[in-house]
């Protein structure tokens, strides 16, 4: 396919920009709300784990004791 010549644009000046007053803007200080603490709490979901899992153990044995002792 032989390359041909694209079509020229029409020079068109470009715009310029409008003359628009400057906006201040106050720079105050923001006033900041007291934040949660955050941090790690690996120790108390591990004691919630091991919360759970005796309830669910003792569950557990006492259903088994309970069913043993109707038969």
């Amino acid at each position: 396919m032989p390359l041909t010549d694209l079509p020229q644009l029409p020079d068109v000046p470009a715009a310029e920009p409008a003359e628009e007053p400057a906006l201040e803007i106050a720079d105050e200080d923001v006033p900041m709300a007291e934040a949660p603490e955050t941090g790690d709490a690996t120790a108390l979901l591990a004691l919630m784990t091991t919360a759970s899992g005796s309830g669910l153990a003792w569950l557990a044995i006492s259903g088994k004791k309970r069913r043993e002792e109707e038969n």
